[in-house]
């Protein structure tokens, strides 16, 4: 940095090797917070240049974060659809949205989720507490809607307030352009393709932490107050992932699958086709979600990693469902040549039939006839009609969301 008559210069260096002064103005005009950021990293701010305004525009900076967490934290509606509110009386939350509703669908995912969940714990006597060495933890339930729009409940492990893990926590997700490769692979080859959920997959791993909790109102009556013992990998825990991506690795390579080096949730196992031709067959894990490439794909799901794993029976099947979005089917060209497809179009229907049913409630309509996003003759520099509330711009936020993901 430098003076000049006129106020200051920083010197810009580019990757190139150029070197380009800039008059300050023009940066603190063009980046503000980056600015601001690096004058203080330089302790430089009581500079007359700065004085006054690096405090202005970190506050600034400040004011604007702040707002937007906040709007994230009061996010009432996802895929068009409202959700409990959180804190502390969640599941009465969910019984009253339900109530106004005229369904069961949020305490059906409660009760389901907790079904399953009991798996997990070993629960102490009334008034008994945890072993030495077992360190106390918490939990919650959080609701949210699947890209299908089924609405679901998780009880999660409140692993923001347990030590940090010193490696690696998370599951390992197979990249999309992987699965692409694979599909055109087994079109190619004639191989069929089968996917599968292992269901309930982290209650499936043992998990390796010593933690325990005091169970509240949602693990029913006869169990608040009682300690329980954390016996398998939860949702929300710091090492979760990891628990439960090496305990699949190592079944893995039990049948006899070797990790790809390009990705390691690919894997391959060197095989024979009835023909005596050698071929590769692959097993694609998104997390739980298992896809089969393979001349006897059923079986290797069934068969064998079914028997380390529960799977969701209904799941088993050529997959129709591209990572829980887009339609996935296999299809075959004018040529007879047989390919994979993906498409939409079932689920932007059911997004606009549920903006639709929204509307309704507000007893408001969608047009019949609609050309452009806007009508023509719209001019927003006159638009006076009121702002959106805070659980109308929620709704509006997830529609974007919505639409971009279909």
């Amino acid at each position: 940095m430098r003076q000049t008559t006129v106020g200051w210069s920083f010197l810009v260096k580019f990757g190139d090797g150029r070197q380009q002064w800039i008059d300050l103005k023009v940066l603190k005009e063009s980046n503000p917070v980056q600015v601001g950021e690096y004058v203080i990293a330089r302790g430089i701010q009581d500079e007359p240049a700065f004085a006054w305004w690096v405090p202005y525009t970190m506050r600034e900076r400040d004011v604007i974060v702040s707002a937007i967490k906040s709007r994230v934290c009061r996010t009432t509606h996802k895929y068009g659809i409202e959700m409990p509110a959180p804190g502390r009386n969640t599941i009465k939350n969910a019984i009253e949205l339900d109530r106004r509703n005229g369904d069961t669908f949020w305490m059906d995912g409660v009760n389901k989720e907790m079904s399953a969940l009991n798996i997990a714990f070993e629960f102490k006597e009334l008034g008994e507490k945890a072993p030495p060495g077992w360190f106390k933890a918490s939990g919650h339930i959080i609701f949210d809607v699947k890209m299908d729009f089924t609405q679901k409940a998780r009880w999660v492990k409140d692993g923001h307030k347990t030590p940090d893990s010193t490696t690696s926590s998370f599951a390992g997700v197979v990249s999309r352009e992987s699965i692409t490769i694979g599909l055109t692979y087994a079109a190619l080859l004639g191989l069929p393709v089968v996917g599968g959920d292992i269901q309930n997959a982290y209650l499936q791993t043992p998990s390796s932490e010593k933690h325990f909790i005091v169970c509240g109102p949602e693990f029913g009556t006869e169990n608040v107050g009682r300690v329980a013992l954390i016996r398998r990998a939860l949702y929300g825990g710091k090492v979760a992932g990891r628990d439960f991506w090496h305990h699949l690795r190592e079944c893995m390579g039990r049948l006899g699958f070797t990790s790809s080096w390009a990705d390691p949730d690919v894997w391959l196992r060197l095989l024979k086709r009835s023909t005596g031709e050698e071929y590769y067959e692959y097993v694609l894990l998104y997390v739980n979600d298992v896809l089969v490439i393979s001349d006897k794909a059923e079986a290797v799901l069934r068969k064998e990693i079914g028997k380390d794993w529960i799977l969701k029976k209904e799941s088993i099947g050529p997959p129709s469902k591209y990572l829980g979005g887009s339609k996935l089917r296999e299809v075959t060209l004018e040529s007879g040549v047989k390919c994979w497809a993906f498409g939409s179009s079932q689920y932007v229907q059911s997004a606009i039939k549920n903006v639709h049913d929204h509307l309704t409630k507000k007893g408001m309509k969608l047009p019949y006839t609609a050309p452009n996003p806007l009508s023509t003759d719209y001019l927003p520099e006159l638009d006076v009609t009121p702002e959106l509330g805070e659980a109308e711009a929620s709704y509006y936020h997830t529609l974007i969301l919505l639409f971009y993901d279909g």
